[in-house]
């Protein structure tokens, strides 16, 4: 089976780039080329939006509402810090800034998808022990462990089997005729079931333990194969306490602390005879990993930094600031800050306030749904894969993130939550229906051209009005697509040169962005490509390119469902559809020099060349719709030609030159006019000319006979 999910991930690179003039930044300190200034934007939301505001908890009774973010008048808005975090991530990616805004943490995985995956390795011979906090310090008692039915349990306590089966939880069967791990006698039989000696439980005896219970995740134990059917006889041990490293320790508390069984044990420490009953594993002499049951939720080994630095270190390194960081602003957490950078820098840009244009806004209430998503645990997705015949995953080596998480933009489509879902984990979303219009502004000063061009092409991904934001609640539903347009712009040259015409000047700036940008690629020269030809920038476009169909972009329904996509054979089905993107590649040890930057009025006659090639191609594009199908075919020829002849030509274009060719030949010159036959000749062969090709040559050869004379 294959993986469905809403999302996909701009894969992480190693190449991060720092601008050199970082340490010049400044509120003060004008740039000589600096620029200050406002631009109105406006803001269209082409789905139905929910920018959340007040929130109404849930209940057992009523499912929880999130009302659309008001202003204290009652006016629909869009709060600037929604708009600045949503630019900011897009600036990140595009400008290959770091990936820092993920929290450390130790994650847990318990997979028992297969029999012989890393998990089952890892949870091989556990051992048993008290857990215990001695003179500070966290320790395990080992003891000996044996199984004992359920059924043993239920008739020696005369609990019925139904009122067993209702208790789930190690504590609500504790709290049944049980009491916390009561003294039990007990004998051991000669069987020895799966590896493990079983025991019988005694009204009286020598052997005394205590019976522990670690709750019931299935069906009860009269339902056959499958069912958990054992619980455990813990010894009354006085062997030497195993002190546990707080490296483990915090491992163990990041994936148990805020659960249930936590909950209910960790209040009793102080008053229990032996301490918390455990399940451990051994590395030499020292307790590798802890839990509260035998198939217990185990820590990687790898914490999610960890992962960020097998792609660089320089991701978590603070002491330089990223071109977002620049932008936006930052506080360094580095212990020694570089003393020519300053440690926090207020960001030049301010994002104002989005106001809703109508005054009688058009609201509904989404069907009742649940917005919960698989956790970064999900190792196929989250993790970087490749094709070895087995899983990445946190326990390895040096594994890899899997980068930004983007939410595909889709058509919106909220379905009501399954049945058997509680009232309390579902929500309602006070939505605003498609097609109205936001006007807020940005304001923002003394930014270089360099980045008032990445900011501007973060707004509208490079002048691409077809491409979308994704903002608000219920993106995985395909809530949230915004585009957004520079309505006016003020512009004030710290030159004190004439702006000019300040759209004309912001053309000019996102030119200079992306020629640094491909001159950072460029001098890498790890990748023969442009930069719009990174995995990164097309995996960013790709995502942010509206799909006209759900498949595949919608959570799986059921939780086994993603257990049973989580075998080696769905590995490279799901590298095809989540990583198929690959990231940059750089010796992150080698220093970028400075990139010579060109001036704006170079900049601003570029852009008025690029201004003049887009209005020609939007007219020929009009053309296109009009004209024939043969005529549609020729000048997709035409195009092809002008994109390899152009200094731009990637290496993809000329790979694909040759499709053109045939495809124009195998599908249409039978229908083409004396003339369409002329120009498919002549367009043929200046491409190869260009390319130099054998291929091509031998094709338009072995043709020759067919051409006008």
């Amino acid at each position: 089976m294959s993986v469905s999910a809403p999302y996909r991930f701009v894969p992480l690179s190693s190449l991060i780039v720092f601008p050199h003039w970082a340490d010049q930044v400044s509120h003060d300190r004008p740039f000589s080329d600096g620029i200050s200034g406002e631009l109105n934007i406006q803001i269209h939301n082409t789905s139905a939006l929910c920018v959340g505001g007040k929130q109404e908890r849930s209940s057992e009774h009523q499912a929880g509402k999130v009302h659309f973010y008001r202003t204290p008048d009652n006016t629909l808005a869009i709060p600037g810090t929604s708009l600045k975090g949503m630019l900011r991530n897009v600036v990140e990616i595009a400008s290959f800034s770091r990936f820092k805004q993920v929290e450390d943490q130790k994650l847990g995985v318990r997979d028992i998808s297969e029999a012989n995956n890393f998990y089952a390795k890892e949870m091989r011979n556990p051992s048993a022990g008290w857990l215990n906090f001695r003179n500070g310090k966290w320790t395990i008692t080992p003891c000996g462990f044996v199984r004992v039915h359920q059924e043993q349990i239920i008739n020696h306590f005369g609990i019925s089997y139904a009122d067993w089966e209702k208790q789930k939880t190690a504590k609500a069967r504790y709290n049944t005729k049980i009491g916390t791990c009561p003294k039990i006698a007990y004998e051991i039989q000669d069987e020895v079931r799966n590896g493990k000696r079983l025991g019988n439980l005694l009204k009286s005896g020598e052997q005394i333990g205590r019976l522990v219970m670690t709750g019931q995740p299935g069906r009860g134990f009269q339902s056959g194969r499958g069912a958990k059917k054992y619980e455990f006889i813990f010894q009354e041990s006085t062997d030497a306490d195993i002190v546990i490293s707080s490296e483990v320790m915090s491992g163990f508390m990041q994936i148990h602390e805020h659960t249930t069984e936590w909950e209910f044990w960790f209040p009793k420490l102080g008053n229990l005879e032996m301490g918390i009953p455990v399940f451990w594993h051994k590395e030499g002499s020292n307790v590798r990993s802890l839990g509260l049951a035998m198939m217990y939720k185990v820590a990687y080994k790898n914490s999610l930094h960890d992962a960020i630095n097998h792609t660089s270190p320089k991701h978590l390194d603070t002491h330089l600031p990223d071109m977002a960081d620049l932008i936006f602003g930052y506080i360094s957490d580095a212990e020694t800050p570089s003393s020519s950078v300053p440690a926090a820098l207020k960001g030049r840009v301010n994002i104002v306030t989005a106001h809703l244009d109508s005054k009688q806004p058009p609201l509904s209430w989404s069907n009742k749904t649940v917005l919960s998503a698989p956790k970064p645990t999900y190792y196929p997705l989250y993790i970087r894969q490749d094709a070895t015949g087995a899983f990445n995953q946190l326990m390895q080596k040096s594994p890899r993130l899997s980068g930004w998480k983007r939410y595909q933009t889709k058509p919106t489509l909220i379905s009501p939550a399954p049945d058997g879902i509680s009232l309390k984990a579902q929500v309602q979303l006070e939505q605003l229906a498609e097609g109205q219009q936001f006007n807020g502004k940005i304001v923002f000063h003394n930014l270089r051209p360099i980045e008032l061009g990445a900011l501007v092409w973060a707004l509208t991904f490079g002048g691409r009005d077809k491409l979308r934001h994704s903002l608000g609640m219920g993106k995985p539903y395909g809530l949230g697509q915004l585009r957004i347009a520079v309505t006016q712009a003020r512009l004030r040259r710290n030159d004190q040169q004439d702006s000019g015409d300040a759209l004309s000047l912001l053309d000019a700036c996102q030119l200079a962005f992306e020629t640094y940008m491909n001159d950072i690629i460029k001098m890498v020269g790890v990748q023969k490509t442009d930069w719009l030809e990174t995995g990164e920038i097309k995996a960013l476009l790709e995502y942010a390119t509206p799909s006209h169909a759900s498949s595949g972009l919608e959570y799986l329904k059921k939780p086994e469902e993603y257990a049973r996509a989580r075998v080696a054979e769905n590995l490279e089905g799901i590298i095809k559809e989540f990583h198929a993107h690959k990231p940059t590649e750089y010796d992150d040890n080698a220093t970028l020099a400075p990139i010579p930057e060109q001036d704006l009025s170079s900049l601003m006659a570029l852009a008025a060349e690029k201004q003049a090639a887009q209005a020609q191609q939007e007219a020929r594009d009009r053309d296109r719709e009009d004209a024939s199908t043969e005529e549609q075919y020729l000048m997709d020829l035409e195009d092809h030609l002008k994109k390899i002849t152009s200094d731009a030509a990637t290496s993809s274009a000329k790979k694909n030159a040759l499709k053109f060719i045939k495809t124009a030949f195998e599908e249409q010159y039978e229908y083409f006019d004396d003339k369409q036959k002329q120009r498919f000749w002549e367009t043929g062969e200046a491409i190869n000319a260009i390319l130099n090709d054998k291929t091509t040559s031998k094709f338009l050869k072995k043709r020759t006979e067919l051409a006008p004379n």
